[in-house]
């Protein structure tokens, strides 16, 4: 039986550091909505900036539908051997339509304050151009249509975590949301 766990949060909020936690201490396999347009982007050679990202999403989503990339990720999860999945960064809405289909759906809503998200992606420097960005850009990002229903989404969470404290306390959270739907799933 797979165990599926679907983080929703803004950028910067901490979804890879969630991720990250949940291979090392539970051995759960991760995949990345934005892993599907990285590679597009890679492909045509286009550099991996945040505004790419952007406009690769709506181009598929406008051509191919809303749920696109969670129909990429539903085929990945089925050919997967991993019973702790983790879905990474989820967007719109008819993703999770796509998504809750799957029994032992968990979405996990990872949420923190516009400031520190702010510092932590200047300092991490993810995605082109990232390290050089103004708060008032970053803020200005927050309106992007990629970025409009994440707060919607994470309403439908099965459970939030305010990640604006330790690196500690983020984890014990985590595994406090393990323990809780494991124990509801006998996994």
């Amino acid at each position: 039986m797979k165990l599926i766990i679907c983080l929703v949060g803004e950028k910067g909020s901490g979804k890879g550091t969630v991720s990250r936690y949940l291979v090392e201490k539970y051995g759960a396999r991760v995949f990345r909505f934005s892993e599907i347009l990285d590679d597009i982007l890679g492909r045509l050679y286009i550099p991996n900036a945040r505004e790419n990202q952007i406009n690769l999403a709506e181009a598929l989503r406008e051509k191919f539908g809303a749920q696109v990339l969670a129909q990429v990720l539903k085929k990945d999860v089925e050919n997967d051997n991993h019973k702790l999945i983790v879905l990474d960064g989820i967007r719109h809405p008819k993703e999770l339509e796509t998504l809750e289909q799957f029994s032992n759906f968990y979405l996990l809503y990872i949420t923190c304050p516009l400031r520190i998200r702010y510092e932590r992606s200047k300092k991490r420097g993810e995605k082109s151009g990232e390290d050089k960005m103004t708060f008032e850009d970053f803020k200005r990002r927050e309106s992007a249509s990629t970025e409009a229903w994440i707060k919607k989404i994470g309403k439908k969470a099965r459970a939030k975590i305010d990640n604006s404290g330790t690196l500690e306390k983020l984890y014990k959270n985590v595994d406090n949301f393990i323990t809780k739907i494991t124990n509801q799933n006998s996994y």
